[in-house]
Formats: structure tokens, sequence, C-alpha cells
């Protein structure tokens, strides 16, 4: 089969399913008894659902974007789905959602079976030990230097040498009808705007430097801000958020301002043993919403307020489910097991230069949403982590990703713990913990490569004291293994 060309598909129009509604009723109260029973042994496995850890997170982020938008599509026989075989519920669907997060938590469980944790009692050790860094060297201090100036210069560069972003080229046409990246209403006089579309050569690998490295380091230099009463370290955090502020702003779309919002939230809960309240959740939710609805209603300025608002939450809480759905009626009814074949279009596209061929999403939107009445173009489909799965293997092969995904969040968590405590691990845990839950919504190589996963753990790399590790194993292989227990208690003596 040709992935690069678009496949046109007209569902059929059948007949409504016939299955009495109790069975239906029957049927999401199991698939909800096996969110329940994921839940039960994801709290059992933490230190409790209120930490925000990376498994954690991933759970919120599952249950709130996928699982309650998959429940209602079948219910209402796939009605508002991209693609649907018409009058249909997708059984197979409604059970994969429910046992998702049982997945994940296995994984969490394994994890911990492995590695031995033992998460209430590591945790207060955690918060119970001091910063085990001290202030800040001239080798990081240049470090930092090096790297902040190389985010800016980049910012600069993606500013003034390619194409203009979109918020400024929004400024520039004030007149024109526009949409963005994640949503159109406005189906009249279309010009399509993407943070990628037409842009510098290298455009991924530059994002890491504006997108995700200076994000790192505006919140590392605001730590160190707090921890030494530095204001020079406060102005050089606040500079570089502000930056980095900017940088997301002008693409108009979701993603790096989520991103760099919920980073703010998990570095502060992170710095300080504090637990979101209320309050707080409700605060960030305002805010995230709110900027969300900045974006539509910017990039789309000749519809109503009632349809702004509409949209926006139909885009934030619905779309990834009628995503979703639609890859569980297409494959394998209208369209045989991709069989990695989705995996390596995200991994064919990592080729540096301009887009020259179609990414999973991308694809998928040539697939199901430009045959939809007022869609056309170029685009691309929230593709769902376990989605782009179950398209490559299966019902099995989703679920056999989720364990995976949750034996590595809680791994990242594990390795926290057990790090002595200092700024640059507090970061790069912070990274990862803002990051991972996203594969809930999205693919493993556009959240892996481009928003975070990659770029935390070569911060850990870039700013790790590898003499002193290194005069740790040399120390350690230079002193010789006493005989016996006998001799290490003379050796102490």
């Amino acid at each position: 089969m040709n992935l690069q060309a678009p496949l046109l598909l007209t569902p059929p129009v059948g007949v409504l399913d016939p299955t009495p509604e109790w069975l239906v009723i029957a049927g999401a109260a199991a698939s909800v008894a096996l969110l329940g029973l994921g839940v039960a042994i994801l709290y059992r496995s933490t230190s409790g659902l209120l930490t925000v850890t990376p498994a954690t997170l991933f759970a919120l982020y599952y249950v709130v974007f996928i699982f309650v938008g998959s429940v209602v599509l079948v219910f209402d026989r796939g009605e508002g789905a991209y693609f649907h075989i018409a009058g249909t519920r997708n059984y197979v669907l409604l059970f994969t959602v429910g046992a998702a997060p049982l997945a994940l938590a296995a994984g969490v469980w394994l994890a911990n079976r492995w590695t031995g944790l033992r998460p209430g009692a590591e945790l207060d050790a955690h918060w119970r030990s001091h910063w085990a860094d001290a202030g800040p060297d001239r080798r990081f201090v240049a470090r930092f230097a090096f790297l902040a100036v190389a985010c800016l210069v980049v910012s600069v560069a993606v500013l003034t040498l390619g194409p203009p972003p979109p918020l400024l080229y929004l400024l520039q046409h004030p007149s024109s009808h526009t949409f963005s990246f994640d949503l159109s209403l406005d189906h009249v006089r279309l010009t399509y705007l993407s943070p990628h579309a037409g842009a510098l050569p290298f455009q991924a690998t530059l994002y890491q430097f504006y997108g995700n490295l200076m994000p790192l380091l505006s919140i590392v230099a605001l730590a160190l801000a707090v921890r030494h009463g530095s204001r020079r370290w406060l102005l050089v955090g606040l500079g570089l958020l502000a930056v980095s502020f900017f940088m997301a702003a002008v693409t108009l779309t979701k993603n790096p301002v989520e991103n760099l919002l919920v980073l703010l939230v998990v570095a502060w809960l992170w710095f300080g043993r504090r637990a979101i309240g209320p309050r707080q959740a409700l605060g960030v939710t305002a805010v995230a919403l709110g900027a969300f609805f900045a974006i539509v209603a910017v990039t789309n300025r000749s519809v109503s307020l009632g349809q702004l608002v509409t949209a926006t939450l139909r885009r934030l809480f619905l779309v990834q489910a009628q995503v979703l759905y639609s890859i569980f009626e297409l494959i394998p009814a209208r369209m045989g097991y991709l069989h990695g074949g989705a995996f390596w279009m995200d991994v064919r596209n990592l080729r540096p230069g301009p887009k020259s061929t179609l990414d999973f999403g991308t694809w998928l939107y040539s697939v199901i949403v430009s045959n939809e009445p007022g869609f056309s173009g170029v685009g691309s489909a929230p593709t769902v982590f376990f989605g782009q799965l179950y398209a490559d293997f299966g019902v099995i092969g989703a679920l056999l990703g989720m364990v995976a995904v949750g034996c590595a969040a809680q791994l990242a968590f594990v390795w926290y713990l057990r790090q002595p405590r200092s700024i640059v691990t507090w970061a790069v845990f912070v990274g990862l913990t803002a990051s991972i839950p996203r594969l809930a919504t999205s693919s493993i190589i556009a959240i892996g490569v481009q928003y975070g996963i990659v770029a935390s753990v070569l911060f850990g790399v870039y700013f790790a004291d590898w003499r002193g590790l290194l005069a740790r194993l040399t120390r350690r292989r230079s002193t010789p293994a006493p005989a016996s227990f006998a001799d290490a208690n003379r050796e102490a003596g």
C-alpha cells in the first residue's frame, strides 16, 4: 500500500446497530470498571494520585482527553467522528480505552517491583533531604551562558531569517481570513498558517533550543535566584521566560503554550513540598483555557462568540477521541494494519529540511479529515500514542505500548527520588514530567523528539558533572575490595 498518497474513503451507509441499549450501558460500565481498577493499582503503586508524577499526570491527561470523549462517541454511534461506519458502535474501542489505564498501571507496578521502590517512604526521604549541590561555579555559569546565548540566537534567526511566524504574519496582514494549525472555523478564503510551513531547514532541531531548552534554562535560573537570593539570576530567569512565552505565542498553536504552562506548574510543585489544591487547579485550568481561547479567537475572526467557545471546548476535549475513534473504525474494517508503517512515517519525517514526506498525523488527516465538508489542504490530526500503536499492531500492541509507557514513566520518578537533590536533576525531572504525559494525545516521535523528552535528557547530560563522576568511578576501581567482612571491619576500625 502506498502510504504517501492520500487515501480517499467514503464511509458506507449501513443499518443502525441493533444492539440493545442495556448492552451498550453494560459495555460502558465494564470499561469504567477497567478504568477504576487501573486507577486503584496506580494509587497503590505511587505515593497518591495527587502527587504529580509522569505516570499520574499521564493518567489525568488520558481520562480528560481520551476516555470520556471515547465513551461518549460509542454511545452516539460515532456521530461526530471524522470517519465512521454509519450506525455502528465500536466496541473494540470501548474495551481498549478502558483497558489502557490498567495496562499503564501494570507498567508502573512492574517498575516498582523491579526497582524495589517504596513510594511513600522514599518520597518522604526526598523531601527531608537538603539540596546536595552548592552554588553555581564558573564552569556551570559558562555552560549556562553558552546555551542561553545559543537559544537566543536561534530565536532571532527563526523570527528574522525564515518566513514570518503566524502571529507576525497576522500583524502584517490584519484583514486576512486565517486559521491556525489547531482549529479552523472559517472556511472562506483560508490562508493556512503553520509554525513549520515553509520554515527554515532543520526547523525541528531549532525548536529544541527555543521551545524546550530555553524554558528549562529559565526555571533553573529562577530556582537559583530563590535558593541564593540572587537578583542577577532572577533577571536572567525572567528574561529567558519572557522570550520563551513570546516564541510559544508567535506560533499560534496550542502545544508550545501548553507545554510551557505545564512545565511551570510542575516546577513550582516539585521545588518545594507542595500539593496542588482546588484553587490552584482551577486557576491553572482557567489560564490554559484562556490561552487556547485567545489563539482560537485571533485565528478565527469571522465567527460568533458562541461558536468560538463551542469549538474551543470541542478541540480540547473531543477531537482526540474523534480521531482515535476514526482510527479504530478505519482499521482493520477498511484498511489492514500498517505493521510499523505509522511509526516509520514519523521516523522518516525526522530528516532535516523541508517536509517532503508525510508523518502519521498528516497522513491521517489526508485520509479521515480532508474528506469532511469545508476541510482541505494540508493538516495534522492528533494521533494519540496508543492509537498509532493500534494502527500498526492492533489491540495487543496498543496495550503493550501502554505497559511500556507506564514502566518508563515510573522509572523516571524512581531515578529522581534516588538521585542527590540538585537543581539540574530537578529541572530534568520537571521536563520529563511535563512531556511524558503528552503521549496520551500525540505520537511518541512528536513528543519524544519535538516536545521535550529527548531535550530534557540532553539537558541533564549537558550540565552533568562528568569530572566528578569519572573521579568517583576511578576511586572505586582503585580501592581494593576487602577479602572478607572481618577485613572490612578491621579497615573501618
